[in-house]
């Protein structure tokens, strides 16, 4: 799917993306949930993390439309307050980093509007964390660490370093691209992931990749490519 949207994908693609999100992200809502808890979509057979399933490709869209209309903070923010609803602190905070990234590489003389922005995206995360979360934490979602520590101290090491190189790379390989957006992008796909990988060490949240389930990896993978789109199209993906 990454390969096929690095060669395809273009501003339909983007904009399909920056729809949809919000809209995968509400859907869980009106699934029966767990104990009050609404972060899945059941796509046939598979049970997927909506949030890390759809986030990557959602904040590459967004800060490659970003420049052309301002409709894409709308979308943002309804795909924020639905984290909110399911609730889900850690992706709640990943997508406000992601938002906050984006709102700042807008021009100086927005700097009412980008501060705006950050300062309701903060807001909503701060909300989706005090939210309660009665779910039990699963050992091998987000305590593998735990367990590949106590496994193999050399394998938590290297699953950590995995996860830096996982987190940093977006941002690295954008850095030296010519075109603001997709820098921008990139830099917002590593904020997301930074949080993603980090979340875990600070409360019960799911470790992306190390852990069990498909979700971050298909996430990860669909964003990177969207990325990649971006980067051959330059300024314009057509």
């Amino acid at each position: 799917m990454a390969a096929g949207l690095a060669r395809s994908a273009g501003a339909k693609t983007l904009l399909a993306f920056a729809v949809l999100t919000p809209i995968g992200l509400a859907a869980p809502m009106l699934a029966h949930g767990q104990q009050g808890v609404h972060r899945w979509l059941d796509i046939g057979a598979l049970h997927m993390n909506a949030a890390m399933l759809l986030l990557p490709a959602g904040v590459v869209a967004l800060a490659a439309l970003i420049q052309r209309a301002p409709w894409p903070w709308i979308a943002a923010q309804l795909g924020l307050g639905a984290l909110v609803l399911q609730p889900d602190g850690s992706q709640a905070v990943a997508f406000a980093a992601a938002l906050c990234i984006v709102a700042f590489s807008m021009p100086e003389r927005l700097r009412p509007v980008r501060l705006g922005i950050a300062f309701s995206a903060a807001l909503l995360a701060a909300i989706a964390l005090t939210r309660p979360d009665p779910l039990a934490p699963v050992p091998e979602v987000e305590g593998v660490l735990g367990l590949a520590a106590r496994l193999s101290p050399s394998l938590a090491a290297v699953a950590l370093l995995g996860l830096a190189a996982f987190a940093a790379t977006p941002a690295w390989v954008a850095h030296r691209l010519p075109a603001k957006e997709v820098r921008t992008a990139g830099y917002a796909l590593s904020g997301l992931f930074v949080i993603w990988s980090m979340a875990p060490a600070v409360g019960a949240f799911p470790v992306p990749l190390v852990g069990m389930g498909p979700s971050p990896i298909l996430g990860a993978w669909l964003g990177v490519g969207l990325l990649a789109a971006a980067a051959r199209a330059g300024s314009s993906p057509t």
